[in-house]
């Protein structure tokens, strides 16, 4: 709940400094408060709740970073680092990331009317700094695990346990649902 609150206090600061305190908290109420109606399914299931409210402020941070900051080096780096770090946090983030950088390349793309070869020339140095700001943390992590694992064939031997694991939806060799796991762990409380 704090790291949610700071990272949406953030977003408020950046906002405000163009639009104004008032307006910038009712956009981030605005966005909390769809956030809440479109995950409502989860929050009666709050074991199935890991990593999305986090990852989605974290996206909506670096969006913020790019429209509303000051759009130097130094803020387009960290846009990507929070875009990373969302993506470290759930990896489902990715989904979330597209739109982002669809919206952030329109407005780095906007402006006067010029050859969008010129526009694009432009654009690339920034759109460069968010992709490696982007790819740091995930390099680093990645950098982290492969040591973490022993090497190579730890490494590998983890990203295809990962990789089945994602493609069998979360679903046990038995072919076992996350409700019915969650059912089966309690019951070994009870």
């Amino acid at each position: 709940v704090l790291f949610n609150a700071l990272v949406l206090s953030f977003c408020i600061a950046v906002i405000s400094r163009r639009l104004g305190i008032a307006r910038a908290s009712s956009y981030i109420c605005l966005v909390a408060l769809a956030n809440i109606a479109v995950t409502t399914q989860h929050h009666e299931q709050w074991f199935a709740f890991f990593g999305e409210v986090q990852s989605l402020a974290l996206v909506l941070a670096s969006f913020v970073l790019i429209a509303y900051g000051n759009r130097s080096r130094l803020s387009l780096l960290g846009a990507g680092l929070l875009l990373g770090m969302s993506f470290l946090t759930k990896e489902l983030s990715a989904l979330f990331t597209l739109p982002v950088a669809l919206l952030a390349l329109a407005m780095f793309l906007r402006g006067p009317a010029r050859p969008w070869r010129v526009r694009l020339a432009e654009s690339l140095a920034p759109l460069l700094l968010v992709a490696a700001g982007t790819l740091l943390p995930i390099v680093l992590f990645e950098a982290y695990r492969f040591h973490a694992m022993g090497g190579l064939d730890g490494w590998l031997q983890n990203w295809t346990q990962h990789i089945d694991f994602v493609k069998s939806q979360g679903m046990d060799e038995r072919g076992l649902g996350l409700s019915a796991l969650v059912a089966e762990r309690l019951a070994l409380f009870s």
